[in-house]
């Protein structure tokens, strides 16, 4: 069966909400709280990011995952890559599309 071009457009974009539903489901509750606070994740530095969530835990008396665990949940949330970068004459880790 072929698709028109709008219907298959149509098809991928409830394939991605059903995914993002469901990783959704999967991330931690405390790690959804703070995504909340940070709309888009483009350009952010991991440590940094990572050091702000384990703030916001700490703020509410939650014990915050796993440095590997907010990374992925963060990729996979925002469809976003690691890369490592210069800044300031310094090698660093940002996220990225």
């Amino acid at each position: 069966m072929l698709f028109t071009l709008q219907e298959e457009n149509r098809i991928k974009e409830l394939v991605r909400e059903v995914l993002r539903e469901n990783l959704i489901s999967e991330i931690n509750e405390s790690t959804l709280a703070f995504f909340d606070t940070i709309p888009d994740m483009q350009n952010h530095f991991v440590a940094t990011t990572y050091e702000m969530y384990d703030d916001f835990c700490k703020s509410r008396n939650i014990t915050p995952i796993s440095k590997q665990a907010f990374g992925s949940s963060v990729k996979n949330y925002y469809n976003v890559k690691s890369k490592v970068t210069t800044f300031d004459g310094k090698s660093v880790r940002i996220y990225t599309k």
